[in-house]
């Protein structure tokens, strides 16, 4: 089952099942197979999904396959048993981005934050994985941190903020409009933006 699901998605690096005591058991493609056996009984995430039988899409992280991914975790059970949960692993910009690119044009831009205010999309590569409220990288420019917050805030909304043009070091006024979209127990803002 997990060797189709992987090979019916375009977008997703791997699926896992994970057992009622946190191992696991089974993993497609077939890259990863030196990875079963791999204990999550102390990942409390992992462990409340299968206890409490509530899915969940995790907040983005580096898997213990060396790559920064969100995780989309299901529990499998039925009526008196827990079997454990399914995970699909996939890097956010490679889900994304084939659905953003073809709709906008430079210089109008689609950046994508989660909702602990970390970047898991955008075209400006070396943004993501960074958080536009606590990184050093973003210290030059306190309008980011502002427009970051508000945005965190609010379902949905505009802003502005001063940051690098795409590609340079050239600081431009973009403005920006953002909408709220949840995902089990988690946000994704996506923000579009302007310059002024």
């Amino acid at each position: 089952r997990l060797k189709e699901l992987c090979e019916a998605s375009s977008y997703a690096r791997e699926f896992d099942f994970i057992n009622q005591e946190g191992i696991m058991q089974v993993v497609e493609p077939p890259e990863y197979y030196h990875y079963e056996g791999t204990d999550f009984s102390g990942d409390a995430v992992m462990m409340n999904v299968i206890e409490s039988h509530m899915p969940v899409f995790t907040d983005f992280f580096l898997a213990k396959e060396g790559y920064f991914s969100v995780a989309d975790i299901h529990p499998v059970y039925d009526a008196s048993h827990s079997f454990g949960a399914i995970e699909g692993l996939f890097t956010p910009f490679d889900l994304l981005d084939r659905t953003i690119a073809p709709l906008v044009s430079p210089p109008n831009e689609v950046w994508v934050m989660e909702k602990t205010g970390t970047v898991v999309y955008d075209r400006d590569l070396v943004t993501i994985g960074l958080n536009v409220l606590t990184d050093p990288y973003y210290d030059p420019f306190p309008s980011v941190r502002t427009a970051g917050q508000e945005i965190l805030a609010e379902e949905a909304g505009q802003t502005s903020y001063t940051f690098y043009l795409t590609g340079t070091l050239t600081p431009i006024v973009k403005e920006a409009w953002w909408y709220t979209i949840h995902l089990h127990s988690n946000e994704w803002k996506i923000i579009w933006t302007e310059q002024e």
